[in-house]
């Protein structure tokens, strides 16, 4: 079997390739609106609980919880909003975008309900709302999840519980009995409930152009006051982090002919001393698979 050639420039480029994709990766920022009654929030799961307001922010594993008749909106990255419901409690359990503009966001519903509203999506964007007894996961959709239930207003969503998966249209709704088992047939929404449905639809849609007006395609950033997101160890590992992705070129050929020494290394890698490849005086090598 023929043996891929493997040379330091080329170890190189992987490790470039490596490095990049990690500092490109990176945890999006939420903001707060419309907040009405009592609304607590964590920004990260190490923070700890505080009264909301409109304009905090919100990362990747960040807590939201309401009290009785209390709601407030979330949004992040290209519109994409969610409404927590009163007497509700959500985890932004991945809040994520790559180098290539990807977003990865999931929502956990840990008891009351949620409508969102997802921006259009592309490339290997996902949004996702975990619920006590489903997944739902949506594809440029406006809809709605309880506990037990998830609602669709406008596009298309897959709810997967027990094994089963069940695509729900404009206008249809599944429900889940208990943990563990498969999701209804759609059956269709009445007529009350799909008017209060898309009612908060538009707030959603609303609540989303505004983020959009205000921040475009840029992550909104931190405000001063969210002392939990940007606390000076924080600060102290971002500037260890961007003084480590300040490569020396010939530092890390020079850690490249340590690896290709190494014996652990050498069972992987095949190569001969003075086998260059003409023209760049790299050692030349094969990976075995």
């Amino acid at each position: 079997m023929h043996k891929p050639v493997i040379t330091r420039i080329a170890m190189f480029a992987l490790m470039m390739l490596f490095a990049c994709s990690a500092a490109h990766a990176a945890a999006m920022n939420a903001k707060i609106s419309r907040v009405k009654g009592d609304v607590q929030i964590k920004t990260t799961d190490k923070a700890s609980w505080k009264a909301a307001k409109d304009g905090d922010t919100v990362t990747e594993t960040g807590q939201i919880k309401t009290g009785a008749g209390a709601e407030v909106f979330v949004a992040w990255k290209g519109g994409n909003v969610v409404k927590v419901g009163p007497s509700s409690q959500i985890t932004m359990s991945s809040l994520s975008v790559d180098g290539a503009g990807n977003t990865k966001s999931a929502v956990k519903l840990e008891k009351g309900q949620v409508t969102a509203k997802a921006a259009r999506l592309g490339g290997t964007s996902s949004f996702n709302i975990n619920t006590p007894t489903a997944v739902a996961g949506v594809r440029g959709t406006a809809f709605q999840c309880t506990e037990n239930q998830v609602l669709v207003a406008d596009g298309s969503v897959a709810v997967s519980a027990g094994g089963v998966t069940v695509d729900l249209s404009p206008g249809t709704y599944t429900e889940i009995e208990a943990p563990g088992m498969p999701p209804m047939d759609p059956m269709e929404i009445p007529a009350d409930m799909l008017e209060e449905l898309q009612s908060e639809v538009s707030q959603a849609e609303e609540v989303g152009a505004e983020f959009v007006d205000m921040y475009g395609d840029e992550d909104p950033g931190m405000d001063e006051g969210d002392e939990d997101l940007d606390s000076d160890e924080d600060s102290g590992m971002d500037a260890d982090m961007s003084e480590d992705m300040d490569l020396d070129f010939d530092s890390v050929l020079d850690s490249i002919d340590t690896a290709l020494d190494n014996s652990l290394l050498g069972d992987l890698i095949d190569f001969e001393a003075g086998d260059f490849l003409p023209g760049t005086g790299g050692i030349q090598g094969e990976i075995e698979f």
